[in-house]
């Protein structure tokens, strides 16, 4: 029996294509298994988001940056018909287990971190990454890399490697209120206190004078 690896159908993970050539029989029988290894989708928050075969060709993903954010990579299983001829993800540290890559690039710098799973999956299974929140803008990318081994002759060896990769940007809401500006002239007698609720918004500036506690007017600008 063959197997041959197609290319990533849009909706799910890898399709493979098993070959059965059977003796005495002119053709062959084909079987073609969708979604029968690999990552099926990646999800922000739990929404699906646009992603990579690498991750320098994935599309920039926008979010907050006020908020922790979740990166999902959901993955298929191997399918038990490829189990059964001998494919399997690499073997893991703990008994039973197998493992995939995660390699992060923040602002702090790459990092890679490996994630560990049964192997005997028979349905879909999640592999998270938290973002955490961040008071400036930030862009965060996640590639997940995996390999597909094959046991054969008393031999297990790497047959191929997938990748799945995003980018989550995270940008500050600068149209945030500033609750208190304050001015101070260079004049000893003249020493004002500048509030504003909306200064990014408005431009609209009550102006007061220290030390006379009256509202002397609005300032529309201030050249910002």
């Amino acid at each position: 029996m063959r197997g041959n690896i197609n290319q990533v159908v849009e909706d799910g993970g890898p399709i493979m294509v098993l070959q059965n050539e059977m003796i005495g029989v002119q053709g062959s029988i084909v079987r073609v298994i969708s979604n029968a290894f690999g990552v099926k989708e990646v999800l922000l928050d739990g929404e699906p988001i646009a992603c990579g075969e690498r991750v320098f060709n994935a599309p920039q993903v926008d979010t907050t940056a006020e908020n922790e954010h979740k990166v999902t990579f959901v993955m298929c299983p191997i399918s038990p018909v490829l189990r059964s001829v001998g494919y399997s993800y690499p073997y893991g540290a703990g008994y039973g287990s197998s493992y995939v890559r995660l390699v992060v690039e923040d602002i702090k710098g790459q990092d890679t971190h490996h994630y560990e799973f049964s192997d005997n999956e028979d349905k879909l299974f999640s592999l998270s990454y938290p973002i955490n929140e961040s008071d400036v803008d930030t862009l965060t990318s996640i590639e997940l890399q995996y390999t597909l081994m094959l046991s054969a002759n008393g031999e297990r060896k790497p047959v191929a490697h997938g990748h799945k990769g995003a980018k989550v940007a995270q940008w500050v809401d600068r149209s945030q209120a500033i609750e208190d500006v304050y001015l101070i002239s260079a004049s000893p007698w003249c020493r004002v206190i500048i509030q504003a609720e909306s200064l990014l918004r408005t431009k609209a500036l009550p102006l007061y004078r220290r030390g006379y506690g009256g509202l002397l007017g609005n300032m529309r600008t201030f050249g910002i």
